[in-house]
């Protein structure tokens, strides 16, 4: 009886008098039997097989009926009926049709398949996509999505009529739903919908003539669709928005406009455009009046260009004036036009920076740099850069170059280099030349030693001295040695440098720390640096200070719920205590955090500030947060800013308040659109016990 069996057609006749038969249940042909060697035509169904209860072939057309199954585009399609041209491909697919590929699925009424151009048109199409990359929804749902057609293929997915949403409740329940006359989106990169309609709670709250958004999160921009509203000094209370527009898939961006009550209208416009996939920028303009000046604006337009994968071009172009309350800012410009090549062989950089302001002042700079492999151990480098600069009461030019050969070995790395400065310079160090060797670590036993030498004629300005250099380094790298509740670290080192003028003065340095755990509650850290330079130099950039510190800390802990540290420090040489910061921070469980710090001088015997942090949830979907720093020297808040946020299923309405500032906001933002949010104050839940002191030998005046 029909139905009673399942049947498989697989390798799909080529031409159209290869021998072809009508098959029904009790024929002995097992399924997966392929009945014909030959290769079908389209590659997409040269693996593909029909599953189904009834395969009849007529001629070139191969229908298939009763819970048929078919693997098209990487998809697995099944329906009730399904009528396919062995010649061309093509598909129609009719009754309760289902296409799904890993966590998305369509349902539909009927869909046509050609693999000529790779296209699925489904009709009375809905369904679920959880890898669309929609915004940070409120649930696993995903984009749940009605659409009278949907035309699928592998670049992008267009919907005609649709209707979408990331809320799962039912449908005449939904927090949120967009709608949209054409909507189509590239995967992972882009969505664009024309005539887009906004619900909100079952009420329409706006229609936009078009809408652009970010699919990537690492690409997206922080511009909402919903208008920002907000108070400050300079513009009083306001209102911004934005009008999204889009030409094609490369060129889109939005039309801005706001309103403030003191300065009037502002208009602007931020335009996003792309060059295919070899690049992309984005250019922004915005204008408006000031509080103490007739205009200001901001100019930008930031692009890069990819000519291959191994020569790149960037331009970052800057132009504003500005205001800050009680103060009037000038005009400023800066630009960053950079050019770079790298490949295996060599690395090529150009690039030319320029700033200005009003104030007659401005500078340029450009830069050369280029390395290239000669051997596999030997290699050439050149560095250059030509300076202008000009203020109100001086300019200069300044020019420096190096350039040398550096090979590698298997024992020391060697560079011969010269470097040199002409013209106005504050301060620089030519060398002429200088040969320096670099020792990989040479163990003795398990302790490491590395050895540094270099010889050469300098001359430093302004100390316009001209010398012979002789430098010799022997340093032991920081060793650690874990003994299981704990660790101890320890370098040490020594520098010894010798002067044609007959000079010369060396440096010891060492450097050694302790961390124990006490139990699984408490750590205990303590770390000593000291550096004893000996001699006479006439250069400054040899000239070193001596320092004997002590620096630990104290912290302890439970989980993620408790944390107390305090850390400070004493400089043995100048018999004087560092600033002592305890912190303290709170979370007993998810719905609150405090977060307390301080900072003492014992010197004086006097708090210099005070700093907290609040997060607490008053209901289900209400959060508050408060963060402020207080100056007790001159007793004055510096910040206290206020934040209340209500997490609704499918949106989040801030308010902000700036106390010492005294600004607000009013924020509201979709969950589908994936604005981030804004969080007040540091980040103050890392641990803060004192980190190593930069290394001794590079701790130069």
């Amino acid at each position: 009886m029909a139905g009673a069996s399942r049947w498989c057609w697989a390798g799909i006749p080529e031409e159209t008098g290869s021998e072809s038969s009508v098959y029904a249940p009790g024929t002995a042909v097992p399924p997966q039997q392929t009945l014909s060697a030959a290769q079908p035509k389209l590659a997409s169904l040269q693996a593909s097989h029909i599953l189904a209860d009834k395969v009849i072939a007529e001629g070139d057309t191969i229908i298939a009926e009763g819970n048929v199954a078919i693997i098209i585009e990487q998809a697995r399609l099944m329906c009730d009926n399904l009528s396919l041209d062995r010649t061309s491909g093509n598909l129609v697919a009719t009754g309760d049709c289902l296409l799904y590929w890993g966590s998305n699925f369509v349902a539909a009424d009927w869909l046509t398949y050609s693999p000529e151009d790779h296209t699925i048109i489904i009709h009375n199409a809905s369904g679920q996509a959880r890898d669309l990359g929609l915004g940070s929804g409120p649930s696993d749902a995903g984009i749940i999505f009605w659409a009278d057609t949907m035309t699928w293929t592998q670049a992008k997915t267009e919907f005609q009529n649709v209707t979408l949403t990331t809320c799962d409740r039912p449908t005449d329940d939904l927090h949120f739903k967009l709608t949209s006359e054409h909507l189509t989106v590239y995967p992972e990169d882009r969505l664009f919908a024309d005539k887009a309609s906004i619900f909100l709670a079952g009420h329409h709250a706006l229609t936009l003539p078009s809408l652009n958004m970010d699919l990537n999160a690492d690409k997206r921009m922080e511009r909402s669709i919903v208008p920002r509203i907000g108070n400050n000094s300079v513009d009083g209370w306001y209102i911004h928005g934005a009008i999204p527009y889009t030409i094609n898939k490369d060129n889109y961006g939005a039309v801005l406009l706001g309103y403030n009550t003191k300065t009037s209208i502002g208009f602007g416009l931020e335009h996003c455009y792309r060059f295919s996939n070899k690049g992309q920028g984005v250019a922004y303009y915005y204008r408006q009046s000031g509080h103490n000046t007739t205009q200001r604006y901001e100019l930008r337009n930031n692009v890069y260009y990819n000519f291959d994968d191994e020569n790149e071009l960037t331009w970052d172009f800057k132009a504003n004036k500005t205001e800050i309350p009680n103060e009037r800012l000038y005009r400023n410009i800066t630009s960053n036009l950079n050019f770079r090549h790298r490949s295996e062989r060599d690395t090529l950089y150009i690039s030319h920076n320029y700033s200005s302001s009003a104030k007659n002042t401005y500078n340029h700079n450009l830069r050369f740099y280029y390395n290239v492999k000669l051997t596999p151990e030997l290699a050439a480098l050149v560095n250059a850069d030509l300076s202008n600069t000009v203020t109100s009461n001086s300019s200069g030019t300044k020019f420096h170059y190096a350039a040398g050969l550096r090979h590698t070995s298997e024992l020391f790395d060697t560079d011969l280099m010269i470097e040199n400065t002409s013209g106005h310079s504050l301060y620089h160090l030519n060398r002429n030349p200088e040969l320096s060797l670099r020792s990989h670590p040479i163990f003795i036993g398990d302790v490491p030693f590395m050895a540094t030498a270099s010889f050469g004629n300098v001359y430093e300005y302004p100390s316009d001295v001209h010398t012979a250099r002789t430098e010799l380094t022997l340093q032991i790298p920081n060793q650690v040695f874990d003994y299981g509740s704990g660790k101890i670290t320890g370098g040490a080192g020594v520098r010894q440098i010798f002067y044609g003028t007959g000079h010369s003065m060396y440096a010891l340095a060492a450097q050694a720390g302790w961390m124990q755990n006490l139990g699984n509650f408490s750590t205990l850290r303590l770390d000593y640096n000291w550096l004893q330079p000996s001699g006479e130099t006439p250069l400054q950039h040899d000239l070193y200070r001596g320092y004997s510190n002590i620096t630990g800390g104290l912290e302890f802990f439970h989980d993620d719920i408790f944390n107390l540290a305090v850390v400070g420090g004493y400089n043995l040489r100048q018999d004087r205590f560092q600033n002592i910061t305890p912190r303290l921070i709170v979370k007993p469980d998810k719905h609150w955090k405090f977060i307390i710090g301080s900072n003492y001088d014992p010197n004086n015997s006097q708090w210099r500030s005070l700093d907290s942090n609040l997060t607490l949830q008053l209901a289900d979907n209400l959060t508050v947060s408060h963060w402020s720093v207080y100056d007790l020297i001159n007793n004055r808040f510096t910040y206290q800013d206020y934040q209340l946020n209500y997490d609704a299923h499918d949106w989040i309405t801030s308010v902000i308040y700036r106390g010492v500032q005294k600004e607000v906001y009013l924020q509201f933002s979709l969950k589908a659109f994936g604005l981030p949010s804004s969080d007040l104050g540091p980040d103050a839940t890392k641990p803060i016990l004192p980190r190593t002191l930069p290394n001794a030998f590079n701790m130069r005046r």
